[in-house]
This record gives structure tokens, C-alpha cells and sequence, in this order.
């Protein structure tokens, strides 16, 4: 089931930091958009992330890690709440929730999605 929000809805809690990639693709006017959630399969999500990293599997990923962003990882792969999770992507590349993608692959369980291309209308 998909569901309508905005970013600025998405985001109640706190944008991301300036520096991320995120802002590379959102604009403040970007934020009252409406944006559609929908599920990705663990598959899909795994073929974006490796598609991103010209890697063949997740274990080449797993070696350029850092000990800290393996610790999040393993945070969030032990959340119950990990498949209501949202990541926010932009033509199969992770702008936001990159170490939750990775988590639901490794549980391989499905997870929200928000597909920025979709603001280009």
C-alpha cells in the first residue's frame, strides 16, 4: 500500500544535515511536495545499492565499512521497526537512510521508500 506525505511531514523531526547528499536534489519549495512511501523488496534494494557501488555483492560492501558504521548497521538490523523505516532515494542512488537500506538487506526485509524522481512533475 502507498501512502501520500510530504518531506516536510517525512522530515517533522529533523532534516538532514546540510551537508548530506539529499540537499543536492531537494529544494526548501521541494518540501511541500507531495511524495508517495511504497515498499521495496529486499531484492530491488540490494540490486540499487550494488548497482551504486559497482560491487557484486554485499560482502565487497561490508569490507569499506568503518567498525562505527557497522555498529549502526547492527543498531538498526536489531530494530522491530526496521521494514517502517524510510529511505529517500534519487535515480537508484540512497540520499537518506543508506545504513537502513543496508540493514533490511541484511534482514532481508522490505522497506519504505521515497523515489525523488517522482518530484519532477
Amino acid at each position: 500500500m502507498n501512502t501520500q506525505t510530504t518531506l516536510a511531514q517525512l522530515y517533522s523531526d529533523g532534516l538532514p544535515d546540510d551537508d548530506e547528499l539529499f540537499w543536492e536534489y531537494i529544494t526548501n519549495s521541494d518540501l511541500k511536495k507531495p511524495v508517495t512511501i511504497e515498499k521495496i523488496d529486499p531484492a530491488e534494494l540490494k540490486r540499487m545499492v550494488l548497482k551504486h557501488h559497482q560491487a557484486n555483492q554485499i560482502g565487497e560492501l561490508n569490507s569499506l565499512l568503518t567498525k562505527q558504521q557497522k555498529s549502526v548497521i547492527n543498531h538498526y538490523r536489531k530494530s522491530p521497526n526496521l521494514s517502517d523505516s524510510i529511505i529517500v532515494t534519487y535515480d537508484d542512488m540512497i540520499l537518506d537512510g543508506y545504513h537502513r537500506a543496508l540493514a533490511a538487506i541484511l534482514n532481508n526485509v522490505p522497506i519504505n521508500v521515497v523515489r525523488l524522481e517522482n518530484l519532477e512533475e
